[in-house]
């Protein structure tokens, strides 16, 4: 009898037979665990450096005191340096291992000396040494006077830590060890803040003195707080501290999302202040979204875990691709390569947006700023905590609307930090020759790429990062330490990285100034604009994205009820009215037509319409078709996986529901034009006038709900031409003799819909419910048959009063 194990694999479901009994004799119930045997280690606190009061101008003395609790069956280790260089290095010579905790170390050192004093501890298993879990680095600075009074200058503190919050304020508190009233006329601390920090509205205060200590700021708006001390000794001669800084997230419970699961089904949505999320698309096999957890080998902060906010980060346990996508990642396969295809395709670039896996959809329903906090891949290749350094990746994250178009960020942060350990071994690493995704010729380009900007010899490249010093962000980077870059792919500059990546014959030409990578993974914070009425999808390229949260402030001026109201009528001419609004502006629309349910309408809009808003108004079951091509005599049409209209894009509609007169509310105009589809020498076009039908075109009628061809070498005297009306949509031959037209057999995704197209004309009103005009009782070829009713007629499909007849 099958069993099926739960997510958490702590409960299992037995799959009875269709009886439903279920007798079970000394069963025995197997639980497998990757990790079986292995112990669980418990987290590992930071060491911490305190400079002692014996210190002098000739004798630096500080203490390091091992914080992490104990747990048995494992050893805590603690090693330093005060070279600055790296403790976690087994190569470092000079790094210590602590021999008792606390312990007091003494250096000598002299007037002007900066000491920099890292130290970090290791939980190991002491019966598996390759079991251990690690704590951040601490770091400290010291810097000698040469005074007596003060030997050396501390830096102050400022708590709590950076973090994000949900809040409307929050107070930081200044402290500082040394400082004295008795010292205050020489040892003075500055602060300065940076307030607005995650909008991109940075103001930067000035540095300013805190005249009394601690000193306690209250933060109402997302900022950096900055701080450092100064001493001023007799002579005169300053010694400035290291300058500390912590960043505070401060957001509004009105418009964020955090996520609290630790997992999340593919298609299940969030809503939060006008904004709906969606978890990916298309579940592949039994693919979910689940909780990031981290490399169970460490608690550093080279992440910047500061961005998890406080929410769990959820990613999906596939890579992205489109919904034509095969489940193989990999070198040539196009189905995953976003940037490009979705602007270069042949017809629908509803084809290449993301559907499969690791993704988010985005549908605002006003104008507004989206931050989203994400975990993000980085260059190098880590799987499962696995490090592979004969492997180098290019990993952007994309923001691409409904259209394909790649949107630019407002805004992007990260405090996270290039993991030496790890590209240490990259640089003493061959790459392979043998990688499903590069040649080994690309991966020494792009490694080489990545070591000029880490090593300060790259100025042309952009640094996004809003965390960086705009006068620091092309400087070589302490690994570990400095804070690396949000480098900005899509440039001229990078033409070298973005041609030869298997990915595209010619290269990525497309310098839309978008696409952001980092070299190690990290915690980020993006901020993108959005617009009303369209769609949004959040991926990397070629990895998995994680996401937290997300927060979406509306633009203050922006109220539905201010938006111009447009009427577009079904049977009248609209082109001018189009072209007297706006691209890019919002509207509330009314579409003077009616639908009726479960019927097939050609459809041809200015604006977009999400796949929210289209079940909204057409009802939860509405369809949508797209033309594909011809193939032989098969006209293809397909229903994507997402049911939605882009703007300017000619489509069928089959609502759900009867409709008069749909109200779109909050739709942006996207397109003046009506968009042609073509392939296979044919084109899928429309018009916003009231119009006929153009001759040889292929049409859907309503009210038969059957497709037809309209040849004009069949039309008889006195009879009306097919009528189209406003906002239709028609398929027709772009060859130069459209007469040569053939009759076509209309399939629905792959499936034959109907028979060959009658080759008759057949007058439709504007309202497409109307009744059919024609009259009398015709064969398929359109010969009108010399008879009063069908009793007389021989077996075959005849066509009466525009319906199909079969006579048996």
């Amino acid at each position: 009898m099958p069993v099926t194990w739960s997510a958490d694999n702590k409960k299992v479901v037995f799959n009875c037979s269709t009886t439903k009994d279920l007798y079970v004799y000394g069963a025995t119930i197997t639980y497998k665990d990757d990790d079986a045997g292995k112990l669980s280690l418990n987290e590992v606190s930071d060491p911490t450096i305190t400079l002692n009061s014996t210190t002098t101008t000739e004798k630096l003395s500080f203490t390091i005191n091992q914080t992490a609790k104990t747990q048995a069956s494992t050893s805590l280790e603690t090693y330093y340096t005060t070279d600055g260089s790296n403790p976690n290095d087994t190569e470092n010579k000079s790094r210590v291992k602590l021999t008792q905790n606390p312990q007091t170390v003494t250096i000598d050192w002299v007037k002007g000396n900066t000491v920099t004093v890292r130290t970090f501890t290791k939980r190991v298993d002491d019966s598996d040494a390759k079991n251990y879990r690690e704590s951040a680095m601490a770091t400290q600075e010291f810097s000698n006077t040469g005074s007596t009074e003060l030997a050396s200058v501390d830096a102050p503190e400022i708590t709590p830590g950076g973090e994000a919050v949900v809040a409307s304020s929050l107070d930081v508190k200044i402290s500082d060890k040394q400082w004295t009233s008795t010292l205050a006329d020489k040892l003075k601390v500055y602060y300065a803040i940076e307030e607005g920090s995650n909008y991109g509205n940075v103001t930067t205060s000035t540095w300013t003195e805190a005249t009394g200590l601690p000193l306690t700021l209250t933060l109402n708006k997302t900022s950096t707080v900055k701080a450092y001390a100064e001493y001023t000794a007799s002579d005169g001669q300053k010694t400035k501290s290291a300058t500390v800084s912590c960043t505070y997230f401060l957001l509004n419970d009105i418009t964020t999302y955090l996520n609290t699961t630790t997992s999340q089904n593919v298609g299940t949505t969030v809503g939060k202040n006008g904004m709906t999320m969606t978890f990916g698309g298309i579940k592949v096999g039994s693919t979910n979204f689940k909780a990031l957890s981290k490399n169970d080998n460490t608690d550093a902060n080279t992440l910047g875990s500061i961005h998890t906010v406080s929410g769990k980060a959820l990613y999906g346990t596939a890579d992205v691709e489109s919904e034509l996508g095969d489940g193989s990642i990999g070198k040539n396969d196009k189905e995953e390569y976003f940037h490009c295809r979705a602007l270069s395709q042949l017809h629908e670039n509803t084809f290449a947006l993301p559907a499969k896996g690791s993704f988010f959809k985005f549908e605002p329903e006003a104008n507004g700023k989206l931050t989203v906090f994400v975990e993000q891949q980085g260059a190098i290749h880590n799987v499962s905590g696995k490090l592979y350094p004969e492997k180098v990746r290019k990993r952007p994250v994309y923001f691409l609307d409904e259209t394909g178009k790649s949107i630019p960020a407002n805004y992007a942060y990260t405090s996270s930090k290039v993991n030496k350990d790890d590209w240490t071994k990259i640089q003493n690493t061959d790459n392979t020759s043998n990688d499903s995704f590069y040649t080994k010729d690309y991966m020494d380009k792009l490694e080489k790429y990545y070591q000029n900007i880490i090593d300060g010899k790259n100025d042309k490249f952009t640094n996004f990062n809003s965390a960086v010093a705009e006068a620091d962000k092309h400087k070589a980077l302490t690994l570990g330490t400095s804070i690396q870059p949000i480098i900005v792919l899509h440039e001229e500059c990078n033409a070298e990285i973005l041609n030869g990546d298997g990915m595209s014959e010619t290269g990525d030409t497309n310098y839309d100034h978008t696409g952001y990578m980092l070299i190690s993974e990290g915690y980020v914070t993006y901020e993108f604009p959005v617009q009303a009425g369209k769609t949004y999808y959040l991926f990397a390229s070629r990895t998995k994205l994680a996401l937290s949260g997300f927060c979406f402030d509306k633009d203050a001026d922006y109220k539905t009820e201010n938006l111009q109201k447009v009427t577009l009528v079904g049977d009248k001419d609209n082109a001018t009215t189009i072209e007297g609004l706006t691209v890019g502006k919002q509207y509330n629309v009314t579409l003077n037509r009616s639908f009726g349910a479960k019927k097939w309408y050609s459809v041809v809009l200015p604006f977009s319409v999400s796949q929210k808003q289209m079940k909204d108004v057409f009802g939860k079951d509405v369809k949508v078709l797209h033309y594909s091509d011809v193939t032989g005599t098969d006209l293809n049409l397909f229903e994507h996986f997402y049911q939605m209209i882009v703007g300017g894009t000619p489509v069928l509609v089959k609502p759900s529901q009867e409709v008069t007169n749909p109200v779109f509310y909050n739709v942006t105009l996207t397109s003046q034009k009506v968009v042609d589809i073509e392939n296979t020498g044919f084109k899928c076009t429309g018009s916003w006038d009231n119009v006929d039908f153009p001759e040889y075109s292929y049409f859907i009628d309503a009210k038969t709900n059957s497709f037809y061809l309209y040849d004009p070498d069949k039309v008889k005297t006195g009879t009306q031409a097919p009528h189209a009306g406003a906002f239709r949509s028609w398929i027709i031959s772009t060859s130069t003799n459209p007469s040569e037209a053939k009759q076509l057999t209309m399939h629905i995704n792959g499936i034959e819909e109907q028979g060959e197209t009658t080759a008759i004309w057949n007058a439709i009103s504007g309202n497409d419910d109307a009744e059919v005009a024609s009259k009398g009782i015709y064969s398929l070829s359109g010969q009108k048959m010399n008879a009063a009713d069908t009793s007389s007629l021989p077996k075959g499909i005849y066509i009466v009063n525009g319906k199909k007849f079969i006579v048996k």
